[in-house]
């Protein structure tokens, strides 16, 4: 089987990743030590500079990444409004309007957590763009040779998808959150 493979180039690849880090990830925490070891001689460490981007949104999504040191934001992009001449008082309308796109933060995520699981789905795509946003070390695994291990043991792969489903349910419990949050300062909800 093949080593992961990394969109771009590899050129910050600092080396393999060992058993102790493998177990400070919850997702790989009670794995049977033989699929941990597989795990191990397959996944690599990057280091990686604030700024830059792992993942782009609607990217075919390939790897999954853990976050060994340092941070990365989960973002979207979002299509902003900005008015750049005065209002046109009668028409009553903006003379010109610009859109500018720009990325909102969902999420962040820090040591000891993973992201990218949607490579965990077929013909899965990157749901969020996902940048460095401190310099620090990702873990990284094709999910190909996951989803193999997956599919020739079904305990481990029920074990594994345990896990990230309660990842999908943190992530989803989190921006739904911050959604009413941003809703309620928008239209000056109070809550009870």
């Amino acid at each position: 089987m093949s080593a992961c493979v990394f969109p771009g180039s590899l050129k910050n690849e600092v080396g393999m990743v060992s058993l102790e880090i493998l177990k400070k990830f919850d997702i790989f925490s009670n794995m049977p030590s033989d699929k941990l070891k597989h795990i191990a001689q397959q996944a690599r460490l990057l280091e990686f500079s604030a700024g830059e981007v792992l993942a782009r949104k609607d990217d075919p999504a390939l790897n999954l990444y853990g976050v060994v040191r340092g941070e990365v934001q989960l973002s979207l992009p979002v299509a902003c409004r900005l008015l750049t001449a005065d209002i046109n008082t009668e028409k009553g309308e903006p003379d010109r309007v610009q859109t500018q796109e720009k990325q909102m933060t969902v999420d962040v995520v820090e040591p000891g957590e993973i992201c990218g699981w949607s490579a965990m789905l077929d013909a899965g795509r990157q749901t969020t763009t996902l940048t460095c946003s401190k310099p620090g070390q990702i873990l990284y695994i094709s999910a190909a040779i996951l989803k193999d291990m997956c599919r020739k043991d079904p305990l481990t792969g029920y074990e594994l998808t345990n896990k990230l489903l309660q990842v999908v349910s943190d992530r989803l419990r989190t921006r739904t959150k911050n959604l009413v949050e941003t809703w309620g300062e928008s239209f000056e909800i109070e809550g009870e």
